[in-house]
């Protein structure tokens, strides 16, 4: 699976959650080749949706250009979202890269010590 293999390569995300909502100001995830059909309800669903393939890593990348309709602002600076107990495993597992990470926010990555 995608997400065993970009795993395999990036460092260890450690941290947690600030709810500072920026990773759902604008969205993007990975979609694995072969849900095609997933692709096409997206684009029929959102035009505004962009989907990117990339054949080396063998998955499309998703990305909507505004925030997520399930962000709820508290007024402190904090955000929920209105499905945490259910939500989609690509929010669950987001970030995957260190690229992802937006300032401020809790997760980190970090190299895995190598035996000697």
């Amino acid at each position: 699976m995608v997400v065993e293999k970009i795993k395999s390569i990036e460092p260890v995300r450690t941290g947690s959650c600030r709810q500072c909502g920026q990773c759902c100001q604008r969205l993007g995830w990975l979609l694995v080749h072969g849900d095609e059909g997933m692709t096409e309800w997206l684009r029929a669903h959102d035009p505004e949706i962009k989907i990117e393939p990339d054949e080396v890593l063998d998955y499309y990348w998703v990305s909507i250009p505004y925030p997520c309709k399930q962000l709820i602002d508290l007024g402190d600076g904090r955000f929920h979202c209105k499905l945490h107990d259910s939500k989609p495993q690509a929010c669950k597992d987001y970030p995957l890269l260190s690229d992802e990470l937006k300032d401020g926010c809790g997760f980190r990555f970090e190299d895995l010590p190598t035996e000697t």
